[in-house]
């Protein structure tokens, strides 16, 4: 089934989660426990950004670092989804930060429009750059419709402020490390806007964790359906319904149900996990910032950033995609398509976990951390050759 059908499956789930019982997904056999515990959360660290407070974490390697590496979470999500890899992470020798977005987890919710990423960018010349003839709706449609700041642009001007702020300054003045992203979910949207946008060439890869295909985007539709889904989140953004609909989802039952469809093991959803997920979404202008983003159907899709990536910075990146097989949002025959016939595609192919959902990060950790300790070591290689 396409994108488009488990991304509008994703809304009505979430409409419907506290109002109603979802029935369980059938599993045939349950996954395992991960064998690698949830270790409790890094210190917390905020950093200002322009204004505005950005929480983060870090654990750094006990030995001088091979690189360092910048974890980014998905919708709804924040640090803490990388609990059970920042450890492991330096175990193996790397300096591990993670960060929560603006608007998301213990980041600023409320921040001036000046922030907005959008407003340093020329859509039109990215499209006479990149767009292909043969492609009718071919890097249309960059912006958020409702002008917000919580796009991928400024995300990506955040992610490499981090980078030259925060983690260069606390690295050796002796010599150069490589730095590493990797992103879930629409952090893969990211992560792939900061390589673009990297004019100083210091991210050496990006590592994707299921991408979101963003099947709601107006470009994966019909021109005819742009109309009638805008009037849609038009009405979600009415006061009193929105308001109402945030009070349905930001509770313990609503996203305990959301993320045990997004799991493959519900099992794995613990009370502290929930906890994770929801109490930064109590805090104030959450709500703003949830139907901002559900609004957003424009803004890059991963296969346009792909190709920028492989045409700009003419291989001197490799992109590592992993794929939990099981997740119900974004199918991985869909990625195959999309993604694998680009030439920053290290091995043009996807890395596949049996028993992993959307969040694989979480759900099978000793797997998505040996993937990302192979893509960093592969770019070793690649460098010596």
């Amino acid at each position: 089934m396409s994108s488009s059908f488990y991304e509008l499956k994703f809304l009505f789930l979430l409409l419907l989660a506290s109002a109603c019982s979802l029935s369980s997904v059938v599993k045939l056999t349950k996954a395992p426990p991960a064998s690698t515990p949830p270790y409790a959360p890094s210190e917390r660290r905020f950093w200002t950004w322009k204004g505005s407070n950005v929480r983060y974490q870090q654990v750094k390697s006990t030995s001088p670092p091979i690189a360092t590496l910048l974890c980014v979470h998905g919708f709804g999500g924040n640090c803490d989804h990388f609990r059970r890899n920042l450890q492991p992470l330096a175990d193996a020798g790397y300096d591990v930060y993670a960060i929560d977005l603006i608007g998301f987890g213990y980041s600023s919710k409320k921040v001036p429009a000046a922030l907005n990423g959008e407003l340093t960018r020329d859509f039109e010349a990215i499209r006479r750059a990149y767009a292909s003839p043969a492609v009718d709706r071919d890097f249309t449609e960059l912006n958020h419709p409702l002008n917000s700041p919580f796009n991928f642009y400024t995300w990506s001007d955040q992610l490499n402020d981090f980078h030259l702020q925060v983690i260069q300054p606390e690295q050796p003045q002796s010599h150069s490390i490589p730095h590493f992203i990797a992103a879930n979910s629409i952090g893969s949207s990211c992560a792939l806007q900061a390589a673009i946008d990297d004019t100083n060439n210091t991210i050496s890869g990006v590592m994707l964790i299921n991408p979101s295909i963003r099947g709601l985007n107006f470009k994966k539709f019909p021109s005819i359906f742009k109309s009638p889904l805008t009037l849609l989140q038009s009405f979600f953004r009415l006061p009193p319904v929105g308001k109402l609909l945030f009070g349905q989802i930001a509770t313990t039952k609503a996203v305990r149900q959301v993320l045990e469809q997004a799991y493959y093991d519900a099992n794995q959803v613990s009370d502290e996990l929930v906890d994770a997920i929801l109490c930064p979404g109590m805090m104030d202008n959450a709500r703003d910032v949830f139907l901002d983003f559900i609004s957003y159907s424009g803004g890059p899709l991963v296969e346009e950033q792909l190709k920028i990536i492989s045409s700009k910075r003419n291989d001197s990146i490799q992109v590592s995609i992993g794929w939990g097989k099981n997740d119900p949002w974004e199918p991985l025959a869909e990625g195959k398509r999309l993604f694998t016939n680009f030439s920053c595609v290290r091995g043009k192919k996807i890395t596949e976990w049996d028993r992993a959902g959307h969040c694989p990060q979480d759900e099978v950790p000793d797997l998505v951390n040996k993937f990302l300790v192979e893509s960093i070591s592969a770019h070793y290689h690649q460098s010596e050759h």
